[in-house]
């Protein structure tokens, strides 16, 4: 009966564990990926970008074009890990932060292309004004890009119930729903929360304003777990392991931001 309790099974605790630290991190690789394509774009626009851990400013004037460097960056890295994640690999601590990172990086690109419509000062709606998209087009763009956005959160349902060690885990509605909150809502909030260090400090970056809203499309993944049925997890049943690789490559990415980028790096570097 007891296995039956998605997080009061030890194996699933780990899962959980690992799904909130493969969170936390994916966040900040994402809105990195972000600033990082603002960077490269401002330097070919030759606006003498700075990069720093948690933003990037612009020395000099030019093309506006430059503000979609963000949203360029985070879909096309998003695709490109997507592909890489939809191959077969054990459904462990590599494969939830792989899940995490095309969630985030996706989320981080299509959510821009959802403000241009509301927010003319955004950095998609500076590129796209350079652009002279019409007003209508931005809107029916905002709506899709909702909307796919949604389908994602869904999409990675069935994916978060594969991680579940066992078929009895998952009999029922409630025994889902349990499940895939323990492995989406829990790292939504404990993992946000240990992206902080990473972002501080908040002045002059969007990064931790946007921290608390991140989650909440996983809302959209755990009603559509509670519907999933009859899953075979022969093929997917995996014992984790405690995620001392994650730790550790999280260790190293704060201390890489704090060492290095945390008083900013001119692109090129000087």
């Amino acid at each position: 009966m007891a296995e039956r309790w998605a997080i009061r099974d030890s194996r699933v605790v780990i899962h959980v564990v690992n799904s909130t630290l493969g969170y936390g991190l994916a966040y900040v690789l994402a809105y990195f990926v972000n600033e990082l394509g603002l960077t490269l774009a401002g330097w070919w626009a030759g606006r003498d970008p700075i990069l720093y851990h948690n933003t990037m400013t612009f020395g000099a004037a030019g093309s506006d074009l430059a503000w979609g460097g963000g949203v360029a960056a985070t879909l096309t890295v998003g695709l490109l890990v997507l592909a890489v994640y939809v191959g077969p690999s054990p459904f462990g601590a590599a494969r939830i932060t792989v899940l995490w990172l095309v969630y985030h990086l996706l989320r981080q690109g299509l959510l821009q292309l959802v403000a241009v419509p509301f927010s003319p000062e955004s950095d998609a709606a500076r590129a796209g004004a350079v652009l002279g998209i019409p007003d209508v087009l931005t809107v029916i763009v905002a709506g899709v890009s909702l909307v796919v956005m949604i389908g994602i959160a869904m999409g990675m349902a069935r994916d978060i119930l594969r991680f579940a060690p066992n078929r009895r885990i998952l009999l029922t509605r409630g025994d889902r729903l349990s499940f895939a909150a323990s492995m989406t809502l829990i790292p939504a909030v404990l993992g946000g929360l240990l992206a902080v260090p990473y972002l501080l400090p908040a002045s002059g970056s969007a990064a931790l304003a946007a921290l608390p809203w991140a989650g909440a499309f996983t809302l959209f993944t755990v009603g559509t777990a509670a519907g999933i049925g009859g899953l075979d997890l022969e093929e997917s049943a995996t014992r984790p392991r405690p995620p001392v690789w994650l730790v550790a490559g999280s260790i190293a990415v704060l201390v890489f931001f704090r060492l290095y980028l945390a008083d900013g790096v001119p692109i090129p570097p000087v």
